[in-house]
């Protein structure tokens, strides 16, 4: 299942049965996320973690395609 939450409003949920990669990933958004921002948040900033597939070529390549103004968040380190 994936789904986005702001202040303003939530996306729609989707809801999947596949293993989510980069490509899954990217369809994902563009069916859930992209119209909540065009419609909600045009001046928006999208965060997440920094899991793989979010971090990846695809996604980052996604992201800047559809001016997601993703805002990177640091990598935690663990002792």
């Amino acid at each position: 299942m994936w789904a986005g939450i702001s202040k303003h409003r939530v996306t729609k949920i989707c809801i999947f049965e596949d293993i989510m990669e980069a490509s899954l990933y990217c369809s994902i958004l563009e069916s859930t996320l992209i119209p909540f921002l065009c419609d909600t948040l045009p001046n928006h900033r999208f965060m997440q973690d920094n899991d793989p597939k979010h971090t990846s070529r695809v996604a980052k390549a996604f992201f800047q395609e559809n001016e997601i103004n993703w805002w990177l968040t640091p990598q935690i380190s663990t002792p």
